[in-house]
């Protein structure tokens, strides 16, 4: 589609998504929770003139979605730093992009949720953070076993 990325961008992300895999400048949690939102509701929402299998991966390999997913997604100031926190933050964003193209028909959307997503970035971060009082617990819990390990060797 014109105005689209073709299909050599969308390798060359992929290339540079590799790379940053490999130099560990990146998380895939990210990634896969975006696209799988769109793939799933793509599936689920086919276009009228189009079968759903190839509606669905041309949604998903067009426009911004593959640039936000690997790119914005990997942004560690922005982004919820947690394994949890980036689910929720991908799959609103999957959600929120595919709602947005469907209703509007436009691909530019996707710039403008990321930023406000960005703005909702630390509340999901602070509710999805594990507490404070779940660390203790863990470490009161191996403290005591290994205390229990100690005078079960000694006996």
């Amino acid at each position: 589609a014109s105005g689209n990325m073709g299909e050599i961008a969308v390798m060359a992300m992929l290339i540079s998504l590799i790379y940053l895999v490999i130099r560990k400048n990146a998380d895939l949690t990210g990634v896969f929770s975006v696209l799988f939102p769109v793939l799933i509701l793509g599936l689920s929402f086919p276009s009228n003139d189009a079968e759903s299998s190839y509606y669905a991966f041309s949604i998903m390999l067009t426009g911004a979605i593959p640039f936000v997913s690997v790119f914005a997604m990997n942004e560690k100031h922005t982004v919820p730093l947690t394994f949890l926190g980036k689910i929720v933050f991908g799959g609103l964003l999957g959600i929120l992009i595919f709602v947005f193209r469907k209703v509007n028909g436009s691909i530019e959307f996707a710039y403008y949720i990321v930023l406000a997503l960005n703005l909702v970035s630390p509340f999901i971060e602070l509710y999805t953070r594990p507490s404070l009082f779940d660390k203790i617990d863990r470490n009161i819990k191996t403290k005591l076993a290994t205390k229990k390990a100690k005078a079960k060797d000694e006996k």
